[in-house]
């Protein structure tokens, strides 16, 4: 499965590649910001947009949680992440996030750590081309 939705000489980001364009960004407290579309992000109602600096146009799409449940589109991304150990892929998940601290009046981004994905989640994918 950890091609699937990728056309013929792609392939779905590992781990790996996550962390090379996240430090190729600068790191994971500015990389949310850099990597988000300028449009399309909210939280408690407040626009939380990135700057897409790299064209990257990271949309707040969230995740479906099974078949009729979806978790908060608006502030949040979450991509497949392709992760090998023991000569098998599992699948895992890196999450974006985008929160609006209301005391300080600024927005908050932060990477998680990689998460595990049940046969049920969807969530979205970016394909690598393959070398």
């Amino acid at each position: 499965r950890s091609n699937v939705g990728c056309p013929d000489g792609w392939h779905i980001a590992d781990e790996f590649e996550w962390q090379r364009l996240i430090a190729f960004v600068g790191d994971s407290s500015t990389a949310c910001q850099k990597l988000s579309s300028q449009k399309g992000w909210s939280r408690d109602g407040v626009d939380v947009s990135g700057t897409d600096d790299y064209g990257f146009s990271m949309v707040a799409a969230g995740a479906r949680l099974n078949t009729d449940e979806y978790s908060e589109y608006r502030y949040y991304a979450e991509f497949l992440l392709r992760y090998g150990y023991r000569n098998r892929d599992e699948e895992y998940t890196v999450k974006f996030f985008k929160f609006y601290d209301k005391d300080e009046g600024v927005v908050q981004d932060y990477i998680s750590n990689k998460s595990y994905i049940d046969k049920f989640t969807a969530v979205s994918i970016r394909c690598i081309k393959d070398e």
